[in-house]
């Protein structure tokens, strides 16, 4: 008797860990839904306020604030270069939707706000039905014999897509990175390490070339220093 009374309690216990178990998936799924359903894909527009530039399209996802609405995250970087500044018309109030003044018509009076990288930008309904938004921004950008740099990020990525190589700094906007593997075998490079740098490891060895209007860009030539890193793994 005492053994089929365990069994039977056993079955329950099984029975109540199933049903918490479905609950659970049940809910999980229920919040994965609840997250996709707030966040959505929008096109920018982003156009050069120096006109310099040609104006090029980004995507961004836009995730629903409450009450507030829809709202995207600025990058701090744009196809690799910096944003000193963003532009973006704004509505004239608090949560940047449309409202309806005492008339019952709806309120269009905008203005230009300036916003970092960082900083959210609300979107309005219009933005939100046609999942397109416009702004202006101001690059990071230092004049050098009378010649634009751009403060850019040139990123090179394994076939894991994981970044192996990163150089960053005031460049021409159309410069490009040539990297090859260095071949240290009949190089006595280790003892060169150990004797000089004796706390230091070697994670990669590279012939690096940055190509703009294709001839090389020496940084120093123009009085710039760029920062080289190669991210550990």
């Amino acid at each position: 008797m005492r053994r089929k009374r365990k069994k039977i309690i056993n079955a329950k216990k099984i029975l109540i860990l199933i049903f918490i178990l479905i609950g659970l998936i049940i809910e999980i799924k229920a919040f994965r839904d609840s997250l996709a359903d707030k966040i959505i894909d929008v096109t920018i527009n982003v156009s050069d306020s120096t006109n310099l530039l040609q104006s090029e399209k980004i995507v961004l996802q836009a995730s629903n604030n409450n009450n507030l609405g829809y709202a995207v995250v600025l990058p701090e970087y744009i196809s690799n270069k910096k944003i000193s500044k963003y532009f973006v018309e704004q509505k004239n109030i608090a949560d940047e939707n449309s409202t309806e003044n005492i008339n019952g018509t709806t309120e269009t009076e905008k203005k230009i706000v300036e916003k970092k990288a960082g900083e959210k930008l609300y979107l309005t309904q219009s933005e939100i039905d046609n999942n397109f938004a416009e702004i202006n921004v101001e690059y990071d950008t230092v004049m050098q014999d009378s010649k634009t740099l751009y403060n850019k990020k040139l990123i090179l990525k394994d076939d894991e897509d994981l970044e192996k190589l990163i150089i960053s700094g005031y460049m021409p906007c159309d410069t490009t990175m040539q990297v090859k593997d260095v071949d240290t075998s009949n190089i006595d490079i280790e003892n060169e390490m150990e004797q000089n740098y004796p706390n230091k490891t070697i994670i990669g060895n590279y012939d690096i070339k940055l190509i703009s209007n294709e001839q090389e860009y020496i940084a120093k030539d123009y009085e710039q220093t760029l920062k080289i890193e190669i991210p550990i793994i």
